[in-house]
């Protein structure tokens, strides 16, 4: 599989960035499916690295918007040598900005299924109408939103339903021996 998102962590210790991503990754290695990562923006080296199982390619964009042809090319740079290898099988982009542009784009040159995980904003009208004028009634499929909510927030901009409903969450493993066996406090944390 090959994942197209705008960061990834850094290293093992970075558990900071995007972690229900990273939890997928671990999981997707852990069933055996070998997976490439492509970071666009995040983190800011040029130099390809293992995170657990996965082989991860960061762009160095550097949330640098007057330098994203120079991150697109490398992406594609990266993307092609993967796909050469022939493992690839599905691409999973995040975020219907340029990760899914670039996924749309391989998808079409290779032939292969493309997936987007929408994201917060990524459905509302106001704040991403370049991109969703982009899609078209058979992109709907592809779309994978992370709530009821959220599905409903696409159709309203849209007039498309996205072809999954895959909410995010947390390893409760990662947790053991964290957490009380019984707590008084429940906490949620909205982000």
């Amino acid at each position: 599989m090959l994942i197209i998102t705008p960061g990834f962590a850094k290293g093992i210790a970075d558990d900071t960035c995007i972690p229900p991503l990273q939890l997928m990754v671990r999981e997707l290695g852990r069933r055996g499916i070998p997976v490439d990562v492509i970071a666009l923006e995040y983190p800011f080296t040029n130099t390809p690295y293992r995170w657990h199982n996965a082989c991860v390619y960061p762009c160095n964009g550097a949330n640098r918007r007057w330098l994203r042809w120079r991150t697109r090319a490398r992406a594609l740079e990266y993307a092609h040598r993967i796909m050469q290898a022939g493992t690839t099988k599905t691409i999973q982009s995040f975020w219907l900005g340029q990760a899914w542009l670039i996924g749309r784009r391989l998808s079409r040159e290779y032939q292969m299924p493309h997936f987007t995980t929408l994201m917060g904003q990524d459905v509302l009208w106001q704040s991403n109408r370049w991109n969703l004028r982009r899609l078209r009634s058979g992109d709907a499929a592809s779309l994978i939103a992370l709530s009821d909510f959220h599905a409903a927030q696409l159709e309203t901009s849209t007039g498309l339903k996205p072809g999954k409903i895959i909410p995010w969450g947390i390893d409760p493993a990662d947790f053991s021996g964290i957490l009380p066996a019984a707590n008084e406090v429940d906490i949620i944390g909205v982000g």
